[in-house]
């Protein structure tokens, strides 16, 4: 095919030199028009309603979402209109250490039960999230009464009809007539860990034992001064980095003043029992709040 081109057409704009006649030639093999050494495309370039038409029926590239619980209390999602399924993880509240006087020790709390999978859900439509407490410590008063207390059970966490219920709470020292506390039971599909034995008493000191954790169950101190470790709790990378949840809390020491060490926050991990000396009385630990995590991709830029 071939285009001519007007007459006196200005060629060479330094010199101003005239052509007598300018042809084009339209070439087959790439398509292209050429003239004065540049290439313009006329064919296989997109309409302006081509264009549109295009931009308009592309489907968005989905987004990965990270929906975080972390603050005691009950809320509410929305599922978003592109979201059949998600990926969850719920924690529930770990158990408080139980509390110690006169040369014993508390139980370390228990774990709460640690869920993850997948769950089917329903486009658009509202869903209850629960976010459980850690339970209270065990406290111990400095008398000549046995009046030390257990640690409190935590709180359950939830997500649709996915509940984790909480740890139970580290026994006081005394539990039991003297000698070293035993270690509470591992998690069950259930249940949240158990809490460990307290120990000890003025004639014969004992330590008090680990709480039950999501792993493991909680050890039982056979060595004097050495504190009895909680069961070990489970990992997960839902958020993107590698965390541990819902381990049991260690047991307290015979004859050591100190209180508790209370459990890391959103772990579900329960909280030290309290170790005392003669005539004195200590607290345990508090038991790590629970958590809810929801993971999931859509199109949609908010929830």
């Amino acid at each position: 095919m071939i285009l001519q081109m007007e007459k006196g057409y200005n060629t060479a704009r330094r010199n101003n030199t005239v052509s007598s006649l300018k042809t084009s030639r339209f070439n087959d093999a790439t398509r292209n028009y050429e003239y004065r050494g540049a290439y313009r495309s006329f064919l296989n370039r997109p309409t302006r309603a081509t264009r549109a038409s295009s931009e308009q029926t592309q489907a968005p590239a989905n987004t990965e979402k990270i929906l975080t619980f972390t603050q005691v209390g009950t809320f509410s999602w929305d599922a978003p209109a592109d979201v059949t399924s998600i990926e969850y993880l719920v924690v529930g509240g770990g158990g408080g250490g139980g509390g110690a006087h006169d040369g014993g020790a508390g139980g370390g709390g228990g774990a709460g039960l640690v869920r993850t999978g997948t769950l089917g859900v329903t486009a658009s439509q509202s869903y209850s999230v629960v976010v459980g407490d850690g339970g209270i410590f065990g406290s111990g008063t400095a008398n000549n009464l046995p009046s030390e207390t257990p640690g409190g059970t935590g709180l359950a966490s939830s997500f649709s009809t996915i509940t984790s219920p909480g740890g139970e709470g580290g026994y006081q020292s005394r539990a039991v007539p003297g000698g070293v506390g035993a270690g509470g039971a591992k998690a069950t599909a259930f249940t949240g860990g158990g809490g460990g034995n307290g120990g000890g008493n003025a004639s014969t000191p004992g330590s008090g034992g680990g709480g039950g954790g999501n792993n493991s169950a909680g050890t039982t101190s056979t060595t004097a001064g050495v504190s009895a470790a909680g069961g070990s709790g489970v990992e997960s990378d839902i958020t993107g980095t590698s965390v541990t949840y819902g381990a049991g809390g260690a047991g307290g020491i015979e004859l050591q003043q100190n209180n508790g060490t209370s459990a890391p926050v959103n772990s579900g991990s329960g909280g030290q029992g309290a170790s005392t000396g003669y005539l004195n009385g200590t607290s345990g630990g508090t038991g790590g709040s629970g958590i809810v995590v929801l993971k999931y991709s859509t199109a949609y830029a908010s929830d």
